[in-house]
């Protein structure tokens, strides 16, 4: 019982500490009443949640790989960093419920280092363990140091591909949300 009453003081005094903070992403957002998560994400955001992390699916938003990465560090999150053949799935089984067939490319957090050309998340620091590659793909030529991800109506899962900042592509935002103790 006292654990819980503590646990409420701290959250009182933590959102009254940054309510007087002038983040202009907005306020903190309750993702809900189990976790009790907290987030700096505008509540306008329509967030999806697998696992432990939200996603955000930009499908009006287009940039390069730099501007894909600001508008998402603006919205307190990263590129996409898919680390298995399930969250791979789940992103393209969430985009097929509204996009139509085509082709369209996602920028993700992947990056291939230099000098040793191994592939990273950005986004987690990781280095790549499940890469599920476009046929034919890295196809490893100059400046396609970043990956993008390709959502092809009738594929299972997202597509990857190296390709040049410059390519004006959507974006999938992420940010890890760990679940809370003992609640």
């Amino acid at each position: 019982m006292f654990s819980k009453y503590l646990f409420g003081c701290f959250c009182i005094i933590f959102l009254i500490i940054n309510s007087a903070s002038t983040n202009p992403l907005g306020s903190y957002v309750p993702i809900n009443d189990k976790d009790l998560i907290f987030s700096f994400l505008p509540s306008t955001m329509k967030l999806q949640r697998y696992e432990d992390s939200l996603y955000y699916f930009g499908t009006i938003f287009k940039g390069n790989f730099f501007q894909s990465m600001q508008f998402c560090k603006y919205h307190g999150m990263d590129l996409v960093s898919i680390d298995n053949k399930e969250e791979n799935n789940f992103i393209y089984d969430f985009l097929s419920g509204f996009l139509s067939s085509g082709d369209y490319l996602f920028w993700s957090s992947g990056v291939k280092t230099e000098p040793d050309n191994h592939w990273v998340w950005m986004g987690t620091g990781k280095p790549m363990t499940y890469i599920n590659w476009l046929p034919g793909q890295p196809g490893n030529t100059a400046n396609e140091r970043y990956m993008e991800i390709r959502y092809v109506n009738g594929n299972r899962g997202m597509v990857f591909n190296d390709q040049i900042a410059g390519q004006a592509n959507h974006v999938i935002c992420e940010i890890s949300v760990p679940r809370a103790v003992g609640l």
